[in-house]
């Protein structure tokens, strides 16, 4: 699955080339709540966007969009904070549709030094209550961390440390680093916990 955190999906494929999505893989649209993003789901869907992340919608406000989504065939991935108590994450794994989005840490999204332990406290919290795949977004920064996640979770989002890359070399640095993460959970024990 390939998560893109751009405000206009046909850049995001111009930018790699594309003039839709690519036969082949998955693409989650992480996007801001409001009604034009509600009337797109059936355009997001055409562009071959099958999840969508929705990180300003609340679960308590997220029925027409989920409505929408689902009529659309668009997974709605919920997020999971590390300070949401025990009593709410079953509502959110509920309503979830493809993964969580377990959210490492809180604060500003962006690169960080190490893996917060929070982000693997979160996800094995998780783990105890689904099936459901868990990934670790939001401070998830090289292929180290990505490795050090999935020692509990089932996969990682990264934002910053790709669109870095993309930015400051383009999309073949991209593709090396998407290649050294892959490698890296890879070599991870299948057996997780």
């Amino acid at each position: 699955m390939i998560c893109v955190e751009l405000p206009n999906r046909a850049r995001l494929f111009q930018a790699f080339g594309l003039s839709r999505a690519e036969p082949g893989f998955n693409y989650a649209q992480l996007a801001s709540f409001g009604r034009n993003l509600l009337a797109g789901c059936d355009a997001l869907a055409e562009a071959g966007v099958c999840a969508a992340i929705v990180p300003d919608l609340p679960l308590e406000e997220s029925g027409p969009w989920c409505k929408a989504a689902d009529a659309a065939g668009i997974e709605t991935v919920m997020l999971a904070a590390p300070t949401a108590p025990d009593e709410r994450l079953p509502r959110i794994l509920d309503r979830v549709r493809g993964f969580v989005y377990a959210v490492g840490l809180l604060g500003v999204t962006g690169e960080r030094d190490e893996l917060a332990s929070t982000a693997l406290l979160l996800a094995r919290r998780l783990k105890q209550l689904t099936s459901i795949p868990i990934l670790i977004g939001v401070g998830v920064s090289n292929a180290e961390q990505a490795a050090e996640a999935v020692t509990i979770a089932d996969g990682v989002v990264q934002g910053a440390s790709v669109m870095r890359r993309l930015l400051e070399d383009g999309p073949d640095a991209v593709g090396e680093y998407v290649a050294e993460v892959r490698a890296a959970i890879d070599r991870v024990p299948v057996a997780k916990g």
